[in-house]
């Protein structure tokens, strides 16, 4: 359902300590995206990575991949 807007890439990256219920939070929103025909990443291990230019910690992710974990 694209309203007039540009379909792109989103990543999720969560910083911090441990957080109850983001699992959750994160597939719904991963979910919600994907349905809305855009890409999804998953950035795994916070900030330092990307910070430092590496890029291996990020994963696409897909409806499957996100109900499954």
């Amino acid at each position: 359902m694209n309203k007039g807007y540009t379909l792109g890439t989103i990543g999720i990256l969560v910083g911090g300590g441990p957080a109850p219920g983001i699992n959750s939070v994160i597939g719904a929103a991963a979910i919600q995206c994907i349905v809305g025909g855009h890409t999804v990443l998953g950035i795994r291990d916070g900030f330092r990575w990307i910070m430092e230019g590496d890029t291996t910690r990020v994963k696409p992710l897909s409806g499957y991949l996100v109900t499954e974990t």
